[in-house]
């Protein structure tokens, strides 16, 4: 995952509290979690691909409406109101989820093929214990793999593995209090201009 000069990257987690220069490789610490293969990793379904293909059909803006009412038919614990997207000139520019869930499948968002900015944070992560905010909203990040994100940006989530996010032409990427796993920007050769972590 390579940024061009000028990009930024910033990690922060909980376990350390000391910034990581610039120089030196940033590597998110966490309380040991189980192994990533305990849990389902998403794999393209013959109905899901139905419903990537039937999108792709659309205009943009019909493309967020299909996306955003399909977000809510996978996880009825999440509500419209949570899901938001910018849209610029006729063409979608961010795409987002805001909320507390404990569990959330984003495979639907990967139809929107020409996404450049996605982000999901936890409502009010940096008021929550870690006991809490650990276990809840996002965790699996294989639906976005492929796509040309630019900007990914997520807080007080469960994410464990980045490396879905792994060659995407990402000038920014955003991160904090998250579950991350021992993982390097460098094992994911993101080389932004800023890299740190810090404690809340």
């Amino acid at each position: 995952m390579k940024v061009p000069e000028g990009g930024t990257a910033t990690a922060q987690d909980v376990s350390e509290t000391t910034p990581v220069p610039t120089t030196q490789t940033a590597t998110a610490q966490a309380a040991p979690l189980e192994s990533p293969a305990s849990y389902s990793i998403w794999k393209l379904t013959a109905e899901q691909q139905t419903f990537f293909d039937s999108v792709a059909k659309h205009s943009p803006q019909q493309q967020v409406q299909a996306v955003r009412k399909k977000l809510v038919e996978v996880n009825p614990n999440v509500s419209e109101a949570e899901i938001q997207h910018v849209s610029k000139d006729g063409q979608l520019a961010k795409f987002g989820i805001r909320s507390n869930a404990e569990e959330i499948d984003i495979w639907p968002v990967r139809a929107l093929s020409n996404l450049q900015h996605f982000y999901y944070d936890v409502l009010d992560y940096r008021y929550q214990p870690p006991e809490i905010w650990k276990h809840r909203g996002l965790r699996d990040l294989s639906p976005l793999r492929g796509l040309r994100l630019r900007s990914f940006q997520s807080h007080g989530t469960r994410i464990e593995d980045l490396s879905p996010l792994a060659g995407m032409p990402l000038s920014n990427l955003n991160i904090s209090y998250i579950r991350l796993l021992q993982q390097t920007f460098e094992d994911l050769e993101f080389k932004g201009q800023e890299a740190g972590k810090s404690s809340r």
